[in-house]
C-alpha cells in the first residue's frame, strides 16, 4: 500500500504510474478535482494544479535526465490522447519565440538544431524563416526583440478536464481518494487508514509546513492569467527568456490562456489589471492573429458552458486566473528517505511552472523509487 500526499497533477500521475506497477495507493488530501461529470468547483489559487496552462514546452537546452523526464511526459501524454479523445489534451502545432535574452545568437542554426531536444525527437520541427516572425516581436519591445523562431508539434492540457478524468480513471481501477487536510505524514498514513510505511510527498507548498519534512526553501510563486473565449486555431506561441509570453488553447473549453508573469514573494489574491494589460501588448507581439480573432468575435455574457464573465482590453474573458505556482529555491526534489517512525517518503515536489511537463517523467521516477531501495 502506498499513501501519495496531494491531489494536483504531480500526485494523480505518480499514482497512476504506482497503479501500473500493481500497488495500491491512497490519495490524501486537501483539495481534489471532481470526478468526470460532476460541476466543477473554483479551487483556490493555492492549489495551483487546475490553474496551470498548462503546455508541453520543452527546455531546449535539457540534457540527461531532464530531459528524460521530459521525453516520458510527452509520451504518455500521446499515448492518452490517441486512446481516449476526452482527457482534456489537445495536440498542435507551436511556435517558439527567441530573444537575446534566451537565445545564445554565437551559435549557428546547424549547431544548436544538433543540441536542441525538439530538433531531433520532436514532431514536423523546423526553423521559422523571417518572415514567419510578426514584425512588432522583431522590434525593440520590451527592450528586446525576437531573433530566430521555431515550429513543432506540441501538446496543450485542459487541466479542468485532465484532472478530473485522471481521479476517475484511477479510482475506477481501485485506487483510494480521501478528502482531507494533513499536517504530518504520519497523520495522512493515519487518515488512509493503513499500515503503509510507503509515502509519496507530493504536497506541493504543502511541503514547507509539512512536518517532519518543513521545508524552508519551499515558496509559493504568483502567476497571473487570462482566459480568453476564441476560436482561433492556429499554433500555440511561447516566447522565452526575461520577455516570457505565452499563449495556450484549452482543448475542450473554446478557450485559450494567455499570459505570462512569474511573482515570487506576490502573496495578493487580488487581480492587477495593470498586469493584464502588459499581458495583452506581449501577446500581441507575438500573436497578434489570436488577439485580432479574439476581439472581432461576439460572444455574449453568460453564453454557453464556459461563459464570459467580462471584457478586457477588447477581449471576451472566460476568468481572470490568480495561482500560485509551487517553487522551491535550488530546484524540484525528487528523492527517497526514511524518516521518524519508520515511514520510507519519496519526495516530488518544488516544480513550480513546470508541474505539468515534469508529470510524466516524475511519476515513472516516483515508481522506480517505490520498486527500489536506492534514491535517485
Amino acid at each position: 500500500m502506498v499513501v501519495v500526499i496531494g491531489s494536483g497533477v504531480i500526485g494523480l500521475t505518480s499514482a497512476y504510474y504506482l497503479l501500473q506497477e500493481g500497488h495500491e495507493v491512497t490519495v490524501v488530501a486537501r483539495d481534489m478535482p471532481t470526478r468526470v461529470g460532476e460541476p466543477d468547483h473554483d479551487w483556490p489559487g493555492e492549489w495551483a494544479s487546475p490553474w496551470g496552462g498548462a503546455m508541453f514546452h520543452p527546455d531546449p537546452r535539457a540534457q540527461g535526465d531532464e530531459r528524460d523526464i521530459q521525453r516520458e511526459t510527452f509520451r504518455l501524454w500521446w499515448e492518452l490522447y490517441h486512446a481516449d479523445p476526452f482527457t482534456g489534451l489537445g495536440f498542435r502545432l507551436t511556435r517558439d519565440f527567441y530573444d537575446e535574452t534566451s537565445y545564445p545568437g554565437s551559435e549557428s542554426r546547424e549547431k544548436d538544431s544538433e543540441n536542441r531536444m525538439w530538433a531531433r525527437e520532436f514532431p514536423q520541427f523546423r526553423w521559422l524563416q523571417d518572415h514567419e516572425i510578426p514584425a512588432r516581436a522583431k522590434q525593440k519591445t520590451f527592450g528586446g526583440h525576437v531573433t530566430h523562431g521555431v515550429e513543432y508539434l506540441s501538446a496543450s492540457v485542459n487541466p479542468w478536464v485532465y484532472l478530473k478524468w485522471l481521479r476517475t480513471f484511477l479510482e475506477r481501477r481501485g485506487v483510494k481518494f480521501i478528502q482531507s487536510e494533513v499536517s504530518s505524514i504520519a497523520q495522512a498514513v493515519e487518515i488512509a487508514g493503513d499500515h503503509s510505511r510507503l509515502v509519496v510527498n507530493a504536497s506541493g507548498v504543502g511541503a514547507k509546513h509539512m512536518e517532519p519534512v518543513q521545508d524552508a526553501a519551499v515558496k509559493a510563486v504568483r502567476g497571473q492569467t487570462l482566459w480568453v473565449k476564441t476560436s482561433y486555431d492556429g499554433p500555440m506561441c511561447s516566447r522565452t527568456g526575461k520577455y516570457y509570453t505565452y499563449v495556450i488553447p484549452r482543448p475542450q473549453s473554446g478557450g485559450i490562456i494567455i499570459g505570462g508573469i512569474s511573482q515570487p514573494g506576490n502573496f495578493s489574491k487580488v487581480v492587477d489589471d495593470e498586469v493584464n494589460r502588459e499581458i495583452v501588448t506581449k501577446v500581441d507581439t507575438i500573436c497578434p492573429d489570436m488577439i485580432a480573432n479574439a476581439r472581432a468575435t461576439l460572444f455574449e455574457k453568460g453564453d454557453g458552458p464556459l461563459p464570459v464573465t467580462s471584457e478586457f482590453e477588447g477581449l471576451p474573458v472566460i476568468k481572470k486566473i490568480i495561482g500560485f505556482r509551487p517553487g522551491r529555491d535550488g530546484g524540484y526534489r525528487i528523492e527517497k528517505e526514511t524518516i521518524a517512525g519508520g515511514f520510507t517518503v519519496i519526495h516530488a515536489y518544488g516544480f513550480e511552472g513546470q508541474g505539468y511537463i515534469y508529470s510524466g517523467g516524475i511519476g515513472q521516477r516516483v515508481a522506480w523509487l517505490a520498486a527500489t531501495k536506492a534514491s535517485l
